[in-house]
Order: C-alpha cells, then sequence, then structure tokens
C-alpha cells in the first residue's frame, strides 16, 4: 500500500475515533445528579414544641451548591455547601402542631442539577400544661397564663366608651395580647416576648343594653395561644334628672304689737315664712344692721317674734329677711309708727336707764334675763350692807 495512502487513512481513523469518544467524555466531566446519602429526624419522634434535628448528608463530584429543607411543601430552611464534593447539614426544628409531617431535603450541586430525598415525622402531642426537657440545654414551654381580664367601669353603660383590661405571662416570651368580639379583633398590643404584659384596650360606645361576649387573648413567641371569654353587661346609661331651681322662701305675713307702739316702750314684731327646701333663719334688719335672728333648724314653716323699743317717736321701717337651707333668700319691709308719751318727769329715768342702739332701737333680751340681772344686783346689795353691818357692830 502506498505510505501516503496509509497516512491519509490513519488520520481519517484517528478523527472518527475522537468523534465518537467525544459524548463519553463530555459523561466523564459531567458526574451527574447529586447523591443524597443519607437523611434521619433526632429524635425520631419529638415532643410538640419541642426543638428537635433534621441531619442531611449528600455528595456530588460537581461540587455541592446548596441543600434546602421543606416542611409540609413549605421551605424553613437552607444550608450552604460552598461547593463541596460532601456536604452535611443538620437543620433545627420546631414544630407547634402535633401529628404526622413530611420533611423533604433538595439538594442542588453546581451544575445545577438536583436530587430530593423526604422522611415522615410523627409529632408527639403534649398537653397545655406539661413541660419535658431535652438534653441540651432543658426546654420548657407551658401555655400562656391570662392573669387579670375584667372591664372597666364593670357594668359599663350605653353611649359610654369602657375599657377591656387584659394581662398575661409565659415562660419563654409573649408575642400579642388581643381583645376580639364577634369574630373582629378590637384590639392588640405587641409584647416583644417579654414574660409578662397588659394592656387595657378602648371599646367604644357603640353597644345597646344588654349582655356581649368578648374574647381576651395571650399568643406567645411559639404561636401557643391561651384565651377567656369574659361577659359585659351593658346597661342603660344613668340620665340624672334635672332639679328644679331653688325656689326662694314664700313670705306669710308680717305684723306688729302693739300696731302703733310708744315711745320707750317695748313692743313686738313677729313674722312668717315658709320654704319647700326648709328655711335656715329669719333675720331683723333695720338699713344695713343686722338687730337680731332666730334659727328655722330646716323647718318647712317658720315664724319668728323679735322684742323691740323705740325711744322717739317716729316713722321707722325694718325689713324681715329668710333664709333657705338652699341659700334663696326673700325680704320684706315694715313700717312702724311710733307714738309720742306725754310724760311729766317720771318717765326721763326711765330714758336714762335705757340703752338707744343707733337709729333709735333698742332691743330689749329675755325678761328672764332681766329678772335674773336685777336678782344678783339686789342680792350683792344686800350681801354688801350685812357684811358693813358686822363691820361696823364688831
Amino acid at each position: 500500500m502506498n505510505t501516503e495512502g496509509t497516512k491519509v487513512i490513519s488520520a481519517l481513523f484517528a478523527i472518527m475515533l475522537v468523534i465518537a469518544l467525544l459524548p463519553m467524555l463530555a459523561s466523564a466531566e459531567n458526574d451527574g445528579d447529586p447523591d443524597i446519602e443519607r437523611l434521619y429526624a433526632s429524635p425520631d419522634e419529638p415532643y410538640q414544641y419541642e426543638r428537635f434535628e433534621i441531619y442531611v448528608r449528600a455528595e456530588d463530584g460537581d461540587g455541592l451548591d446548596i441543600i434546602k429543607l421543606y416542611e409540609d411543601s413549605s421551605r424553613i430552611d437552607t444550608c450552604d455547601c460552598d461547593g463541596d464534593d460532601e456536604c452535611r447539614c443538620t437543620f433545627d426544628v420546631r414544630e407547634s402542631d402535633a401529628g404526622y409531617h413530611t420533611y423533604k431535603v433538595k439538594a442542588y450541586d453546581e451544575d445545577g442539577e438536583t436530587e430530593s430525598e423526604s422522611i415522615r415525622v410523627y409529632v408527639l402531642p403534649v398537653e397545655a400544661d406539661y413541660y419535658y426537657t431535652y438534653p441540651y440545654p432543658t426546654y420548657s414551654y407551658p401555655a400562656p397564663a391570662i392573669t387579670q381580664a375584667y372591664f372597666i367601669p364593670t357594668e359599663p353603660e350605653t353611649a359610654m366608651a369602657f375599657e377591656a383590661y387584659l394581662a398575661a405571662s409565659s415562660s419563654v416570651g409573649l408575642k400579642s395580647i388581643e381583645v376580639w368580639h364577634g369574630g373582629i379583633r378590637l384590639g392588640i398590643k405587641n409584647c416583644y416576648n417579654s414574660q409578662s404584659c397588659a394592656h387595657s384596650f378602648a371599646v367604644s360606645p357603640k353597644y345597646t343594653q344588654g349582655n356581649y361576649e368578648f374574647i381576651f387573648r395571650a399568643i406567645d413567641r411559639n404561636d401557643h395561644e391561651a384565651s377567656v371569654k369574659k361577659i359585659a353587661h351593658i346597661k342603660e346609661q344613668y340620665v340624672p334628672q334635672e332639679l328644679p331651681p331653688n325656689v326662694a322662701p314664700t313670705f306669710i305675713s308680717t305684723f306688729v304689737e302693739p300696731a302703733s307702739p310708744d315711745e320707750g316702750k317695748a313692743f313686738l314684731v313677729s313674722t312668717r315664712f315658709t320654704d319647700d327646701v326648709g328655711l335656715s333663719r329669719i333675720e331683723l334688719w333695720q338699713g344695713q344692721k343686722l338687730l337680731d335672728s332666730r334659727s328655722c333648724s330646716g323647718s318647712a314653716d317658720c315664724s319668728a317674734s323679735f322684742k323691740l323699743s323705740i325711744s322717739k317717736a317716729g316713722t321707722y321701717s325694718v325689713s324681715v329677711k329668710a333664709i333657705d337651707s338652699g341659700g334663696a333668700v326673700t325680704a320684706m319691709s315694715k313700717v312702724i309708727e311710733v307714738a309720742e308719751v306725754e310724760t311729766e318727769g317720771a318717765g326721763a329715768g326711765t330714758e336714762e336707764a335705757q340703752q338707744e342702739s343707733p337709729g333709735g332701737y333698742i332691743v330689749i333680751g329675755d325678761i328672764d334675763s332681766v329678772m335674773f340681772f336685777v336678782s344678783a344686783l339686789l342680792f350683792f346689795i344686800v350681801s354688801v350692807a350685812f357684811i358693813w353691818h358686822l363691820i361696823k357692830h364688831h
């Protein structure tokens, strides 16, 4: 065979061999989908609200990018593999709902190839007040506690705003406290994971008379809830009756006895008033000067008599004033004609014995007081005379 022909045939054979080997070389460069070597939960049956782990190990010759974790079709976490051929990830999970849950992991390699595997985990239920522990560290998750729930005031009235007071606590921290009525949330207080939280929620004055059910709720950071129902007794608003204005005392009569007294002689000014709230007192005035006063002690019908003496004849005016328990006042004037009396010497001594008040009025006290004074004076004179007699004859 010709040497040149042999060379050409050899070259063509080499080219065909390379073309045949290209798919195999490409297949060798792409190692295929990632391999999920291991997937399990620890513990395999965790308790409700307890933290547990989902462990996964995957391999890929092209290098792994990320591994995603899904809980019941919802992605909850992602692990970065940084292009390593082998990737181990541990996901921390806490489940609030008891029962079976599906956890799926999906591994992505650097070429975008994926592989997924799933496991089912049964979450054991616990009672609201059940405490349980986990080896590292110790956890306890009781339900929130509603410590106080009441209305201010305790019996609101119609057309009046009131408050719903709520206080709660939780060892794991509270997310919020809320007040609801008829499927409508009336108010929410963010508690920012504090262990105790309290708030007064304003309630609008839209409720008519009747009984209404309100729900007080507390939600902790794990979405565990406690609630209590309270009935608000809305009563008809009390509207106080407007009191009638205070009516001034009613004047009945005023008279002088005798009708025309003599100068220097005692006489009486008598008056009578009535009042619906009761009379406090009746006063006797001359101009701006109070001459005398009588207490009525709250009586609805009160009469008073004042004893006067005017030393000089003439025309005089006095006023009687009634004051009731509410402070209302009624005043009436009375004119007094004082007659002149002819005296023949004897009257002068009487006038000098009297003390005139300004304006010519003399207010004469009670007869008993005058008699007591006279008796005391006589006793004093007799006592002095007796002592003088003893000294003189001793």
